[in-house]
């Protein structure tokens, strides 16, 4: 899989801080924290970004999900 953007420029505030605001919206929607947190890793996962993959099994803990779930 290729990479869509061509030019990632990680170090422009304004685009971090569009970001920071996205995510804060988004967490005000209403939708269990697990849940967004499972998106996030596969999003994460599909643009090949281990620093958010990272930061999704984080938030995915801090939210209360665990690294083993059984589903029966």
């Amino acid at each position: 899989m290729q990479n869509r953007l061509k030019n990632k420029n990680t170090n422009n505030p304004d685009v971090w801080k569009a970001v920071g605001h996205l995510q804060k919206a988004i967490a005000a929607g209403g939708v269990d924290p697990k849940l967004l947190a499972l998106v996030h890793l596969r999003a994460s996962q599909i643009n090949s970004c281990s620093a958010c993959v990272y930061a999704s099994v984080a938030g995915g803990k801090k939210a209360g999900d665990t690294d083993e779930r059984c589903t029966t």
